[in-house]
């Protein structure tokens, strides 16, 4: 347990480093591209995050599931066979899914003309990069590695990527999307070679030498419902960016992109706690200790809205001052900040109700939840950008996730009966275990 609690605190720590890096590079790119170049980068950049999450068809989070297993069972040719055929899968599936996006650019006659076109064609080089990468951040969590499976990503990255474009302007060479595209190949290129790198000698270390079994089938079928959820939840929170990208111009979007980055200060309480609570979660539910899931809801929650509530009226007060970092121009990304948190509070107020659905196994409920949050989302962002631009934009978004949230607690109320919002008392009743504790995670 203490063991545990220092790669946990250890991966705390990395975010919040992290999430400052992050903030203050866009702050930066903004600055050094200009509006209107930063927008293209955002939209294109939003595109390689979108389709990072589906290209390796979940293998990231199925070698996650399957190493323990194997590990645990004495299973070790699978073992070996799973460290080379993830990441071969992943490359292979994205690079599919690179070349099928490259024709779909090469024959939509109408983006011929389009400053997203070249910036585009580069974006689908990152796929397979990004894809053994997120292979690779699998194994290392699957095996505690915790330097491996969250340096890489969220330190290393975005500090070449920074570096690079910093001696891009220092040598006078010209600051747009384009060469932006080309810094993050390069900086996702070393990340992933490094990593594969030290990983090798951590496997060296950690698995003895020996035949290879791969079992191809076994693994997809686990992974492909995984990127559904995973894919459709990504869709989600693009989704106003790439509806923007058809209605307004780049530079329109670098405001909206910056209130998004800015927000996300609020947004990282939730991943922080859904990442403290979901083991609890689990164990609390399938042991069976339904005061103990009653009280670890309740806490969740709490935790999660109090802060968020606070967090969002110190930013409220706050992001003129940070948008106004990014460029003078960025001021009118204000009022949209104001709507966007609206929603963020909003969800906030039930706390990681998705984990505890899929602790529970009830995945299945929160893929249909988020398959109906996508159609909304698309609809309602349809609907309004046309007229009200960065503003409908705003307003969709906030919209989707109020029925996101009215659509998590009915369902988290029928399947569980526990009541999650922060107001009310979470009240649990007879609860039967639908799933193993393998099955739901």
């Amino acid at each position: 347990m203490a063991r545990a609690s220092r790669m946990a605190f250890a991966a705390f720590v990395i975010r919040v480093v992290s999430a400052g890096i992050l903030y203050f590079s866009q702050v930066l790119f903004a600055r050094w591209l200009g509006t209107h170049e930063y927008g293209v980068f955002v939209v294109v950049w939003t595109w390689v995050t979108i389709l990072a999450v589906v290209a390796g068809l979940g293998m990231n989070m199925a070698v996650l599931r399957l190493l323990p297993e194997y590990s645990a069972q004495g299973h070790m040719d699978l073992v070996r066979g799973l460290f080379i055929g993830g990441r071969v899968s992943a490359a292979v599936t994205a690079t599919g899914f690179a070349l099928v996006g490259c024709a779909g650019i090469h024959f939509y006659g109408d983006i011929a003309s389009s400053p997203y076109v070249m910036p585009a064609y580069l974006a689908a080089i990152c796929l397979p990069i990004g894809a053994v990468t997120d292979v690779q951040d699998g194994y290392a969590r699957a095996y505690s590695w915790t330097d491996l499976a969250f340096a890489p990503t969220y330190l290393w990255r975005p500090l070449i990527l920074l570096s690079l474009l910093g001696l891009c302007l220092i040598f006078g060479l010209e600051m747009t999307a384009v060469n932006a595209m080309y810094a993050s190949i390069l900086s996702l290129l070393v990340t992933c070679l490094g990593q594969m790198a030290l990983m090798r000698q951590r496997i060296r270390e950690e698995i003895p030498a020996g035949p290879r079994r791969f079992d191809y089938p076994a693994w997809l079928k686990l992974a492909l419902p995984i990127v559904f959820v995973e894919g459709t939840f990504s869709l989600i929170t693009g989704t106003d960016i790439l509806v923007l990208s058809q209605f307004t111009p780049p530079q329109e979007i670098a405001v909206y992109y910056a209130a998004l980055k800015t927000l996300a200060l609020v947004h990282f309480v939730y991943f922080a706690i859904k990442a403290a609570f979901s083991n609890r979660f689990s164990y609390t539910f399938h042991s069976g200790d339904r005061a103990g899931l009653e009280a670890t809801v309740r806490m969740a929650t709490r935790y999660t809205f109090w802060p968020s509530l606070a967090m969002a009226a110190v930013l409220a007060l706050a992001s003129p001052f940070l948008l106004r970092l990014f460029g003078p121009e960025f001021s009118a990304g204000f009022p949209i900040l104001l709507i966007l948190m609206a929603g963020v509070v909003t969800r906030a107020a039930i706390g990681p109700v998705d984990a505890l659905l899929v602790m529970a196994g009830q995945q299945k409920v929160c893929a249909i939840i988020y398959s109906a949050v996508l159609l909304i989302n698309l609809g309602l962002n349809f609907a309004l950008v046309p007229g009200y631009g960065l503003y409908g934009a705003a307003t969709a978004t906030s919209l989707a996730i109020l029925v996101e949230v009215l659509m998590l607690i009915v369902a988290t109320r029928r399947t569980l009966d526990i009541n999650v919002f922060v107001f009310s008392r979470p009240v649990v009743r007879d609860i039967a275990p639908t799933a193993t504790p393998a099955a739901a995670e």
